[in-house]
């Protein structure tokens, strides 16, 4: 069973949700990129934490998706910082 691209659209979207912006505010496409990029690692958190807390995750293998999950987005993070729109 595959699933369609607009059906795993609205999957990654209701799993991983961007956060409102307000229209008015005078935030660089730089600072909306690292919002957005903060929330996505703070939704996977919150996944890893619920997953150990419902006991489908181990404490030790919890660490190392935190680990994971830090570096890819110090990576990310670095990586807009290195761009052309600084």
């Amino acid at each position: 069973m595959t699933m369609t691209n607009s059906s795993q659209q609205q999957k990654e979207e209701f799993l991983y949700p961007t956060p409102p912006m307000n229209p008015d505010s005078d935030k660089s496409f730089l600072e909306i990129a690292q919002t957005n990029n903060l929330n996505n690692f703070a939704t996977h958190l919150q996944y890893v934490s619920s997953m150990v807390v419902g006991g489908k995750m181990s404490v030790e293998d919890s660490y190392r998706e935190v680990k994971r999950l830090y570096k890819s987005w110090k990576k990310s993070h670095k990586s807009l910082q290195g761009s052309w729109f600084v």
